[in-house]
């Protein structure tokens, strides 16, 4: 779990300027509460022999969303790179067991009616998307990206263009790749970039930095600082993540705001390899009798 910082190193380290330490703590805290309770709740017989499927899917799906926020959060506070690097394989781990439980919950009765995606790439929930993926290059975990994307193809009717030009640098991806993305503005002003001569390339990254918050005024992001705990802090991640993937020198947008530069900057600098992997889940069943969660571990890989 990430540690919350003390208000006096969040005045020295916070990154993100519009952060306030009582929302901060407030939301940190509560979050960091939270995780270890699903973990409480799901190894409870008498707590689970009160629940049915949905309820389970909802519980590991909450634990999905804490996670990847408190690693958002933390940033913005000021939290260690290094700390929020040895957090991310544990979120993968989460999201993976939500795959799985989610399956499990489309072989019911009730989950066939819905037959629900892991990540709906067409809602709000792309930024959950766009955040692991972008975290798994900034962090140095690339080789969770299969996993990541196994999350995503998963009952998604559409591919995201940006997400899967991202991913196509280190990992094989079907093709062609898609010429739109689902949440369009502002991820869909990314596109060129990929397609552009290297030397083009920091200027148009530079304009997409300059643009981005305006252009991203129906994101759910969107004037969150005004809305109280809810504020995780405005970071164009996928802006930093190309920068990364295609070897952009950044020297013209690094100061700009909403660019991670210290991510990208941490990365270039690190001699620690990306050889950590995520706790392996292999399979989860979870019985169609409403009440008992039953989990078995198979040797079956999550996409197959």
């Amino acid at each position: 779990m990430i540690n919350i910082l003390a208000q006096t190193e969040f005045r020295q380290l916070k990154r993100e300027p519009l952060l306030d330490y009582a929302a901060y703590n407030d939301e940190a805290t509560d979050i960091a509460r939270r995780i270890p309770n699903t973990e409480k709740k799901l190894s409870d017989a008498v707590w689970l022999s009160g629940r049915d499927e949905a309820a389970l899917v909802r519980l590991i799906q909450a634990r999905c969303d804490y996670a990847i926020d408190l690693l958002s959060i933390s940033y913005s506070a000021g939290v260690a790179i290094a700390e929020l690097r040895d957090f991310f394989p544990s979120v993968v781990a989460y999201f993976d067991e939500y795959a799985l439980y989610t399956r499990a919950f489309n072989r019911t009765a009730e989950g066939a009616r819905i037959n629900s995606p892991v990540i709906y790439l067409q809602d709000t929930e792309f930024q959950i998307a766009n955040r692991l993926l972008c975290f798994s290059i900034l962090l140095g975990h690339t080789r969770l990206i299969p996993r990541i994307m196994a999350l995503l193809d998963y009952n998604n009717p559409v591919r995201d263009g940006l997400l899967e030009r991202i991913a196509s640098l280190y990992a094989e991806r079907p093709t062609p790749l898609p010429d739109d993305c689902t949440r369009h503005l502002p991820y869909y002003m990314t596109l060129p970039i990929f397609d552009a001569q290297p030397c083009e390339r920091p200027g148009l990254v530079k304009a997409y930095l300059l643009d981005w918050y305006q252009a991203s005024c129906r994101e759910p992001y969107h004037d969150s600082h005004t809305q109280g705990s809810s504020f995780l802090g405005y970071w164009a991640w996928e802006a930093a993540a190309i920068t990364v993937a295609l070897g952009i020198d950044d020297l013209s947008y690094r100061d700009l705001p909403f660019y991670p530069h210290d991510l990208v900057e941490h990365l270039k600098n690190s001699t620690v390899a990306s050889t950590t992997e995520a706790p392996h889940i292999e399979t989860v069943e979870v019985s169609a009798n409403g009440g008992e969660a039953f989990i078995t571990v198979r040797d079956t890989q999550l996409g197959q």
